[in-house]
């Protein structure tokens, strides 16, 4: 008798693993991302993530701040790759990097070839302002900190119109995520300078509700995610 029950147990973790991998070989994963962040960091994740469950879909949904919570919420999406800002205490974040700030200069620029350089530098050149939620606020704090008037001369919500303009030397822009490339989409040329700041780097990572279970696809993804969400190339 004894030896017919350790024979079920172990039909039943038997077909427990086969459902298990069954259900990580047809999933769907809903993955929510800020619009700065998800053409720099999510496209080389997901390829290296479904080259190995092509089966599994992920599928990417950008937003704002405000968006992103709320269709997590709201289960429209299983996670989210954001700040650590303005998060509730009904959701979970799971830093994966710093988001370490940079001035985004003209490549000709006088201080294009710095290791780092301080707002109090380019105090008199024109400020295009990334004009994006999070961001917006983060980095008018790096003016206050420095003590430097916050004078935007223009004010833009596109990162690849802000590069271009940067690269056409309509002025010098602030970013915290670096892309692989100097070039801009016009073909301009930009260079990317650390900032000197006392302001600490914001912290991106994933964010999940704290409550309810995932299914197995996508907590395979998260785990990937944690590990193989990076910058294209490190802060200088």
């Amino acid at each position: 008798m004894a030896e017919a029950r350790s024979l079920l147990d172990r039909a039943s973790d038997l077909t427990t693993v086969m459902l298990d991998a069954v259900s990580l070989r047809a999933g769907r994963v809903l993955l929510g991302s800020l619009v700065s962040a998800a053409p720099i960091v999510m496209p080389a994740a997901v390829r290296s993530f479904v080259t190995k469950n092509p089966q599994i879909d992920v599928e990417i949904r950008t937003g704002s701040q405000d968006e992103l919570l709320s269709w997590l919420r709201t289960g429209a999406i299983h996670a989210a790759v954001t700040y650590d800002i303005e998060l509730g205490r009904d959701v979970r974040f799971s830093k994966i990097l710093d988001a370490v700030p940079h001035l985004l200069l003209p490549a000709p620029h006088r201080l294009a070839g710095e290791e780092e350089a301080a707002l109090e530098d380019v105090v008199d050149d024109h400020y295009i302002l990334l004009d994006l939620p999070l961001s917006r606020e983060y980095f008018t704090s790096l003016f206050l900190a420095a003590g430097v008037p916050y004078r935007p001369a223009r004010r833009h919500s596109d990162l690849s119109l802000v590069r271009s303009l940067v690269g056409n030397d309509f002025g010098y822009s602030l970013v915290n995520l670096l892309p692989a490339t100097d070039i801009a989409q016009d073909g301009s040329r930009v260079a990317y300078v650390r900032l000197r700041t006392s302001v600490p780097p914001l912290a991106l990572g994933l964010v999940e509700r704290v409550e309810g279970s995932h299914p197995r696809a996508v907590d395979a993804f998260l785990n990937h995610a944690r590990s193989a969400l990076a910058l294209p190339r490190q802060s200088t």
